[in-house]
């Protein structure tokens, strides 16, 4: 069996099920987006988008030695390792350093192409880090309105949808 054939039967089913998930929501928040009327629904889907995009990457073994009968075995619906608690699973930072030193730097290269600065991703990161939270909960924080450059938290998802698609 090749390295190619290996890893498509290492997939746990449960990362599958976390990335169509996340084109769902990604998906969701386009058409939402496009509708100008709902702006709050698309930066929440989007921003959930990601983090879900994040925890199915998180849930692929990234060595051929980790490809375990263990990672085959696991059923739909088995939680990931991701960090527990809402505090820690909203935060798409923690979620990117939580990933697999090998994963994060071919996640870096491919973000940045020929001329983009090396730290777009990680500044993309900080920026909406908390997104989900802030939008989702934003009549709880009586803060007011917030600024959000959406193109690029969608840019970041449709990244992160594609580069799933290139490792799940």
């Amino acid at each position: 069996m090749n390295q190619e054939e290996l890893h498509l039967r290492a997939v746990p089913p449960v990362a599958m099920d976390i990335f169509y998930q996340a084109n769902d929501f990604r998906l969701a928040a386009h058409a939402l987006h496009v509708q100008k009327q709902f702006a709050v629904p698309a930066i929440v889907n989007g921003a959930f988008a990601i983090e879900l995009y994040l925890k199915a990457l998180g849930a692929v073994p990234n060595d051929p030695a980790d490809f375990a009968p263990d990672a085959l075995a696991q059923e739909p619906g088995d939680a990931p390792a991701i960090p527990p608690g809402r505090d820690d699973s909203h935060h798409i930072g923690k979620l990117f350093a939580s990933l697999h030193v090998h994963l994060r730097d071919g996640i870096r290269q491919a973000y940045a192409p020929a001329g983009v600065d090396p730290d777009t991703l990680e500044r993309d990161l900080a920026t909406f880090n908390l997104a989900f939270d802030d939008w989702r909960y934003l009549y709880e924080k009586h803060t007011g309105p917030k600024a959000i450059e959406i193109a690029r938290l969608f840019q970041l998802a449709d990244f992160l949808d594609g580069f799933c698609r290139s490792r799940i």
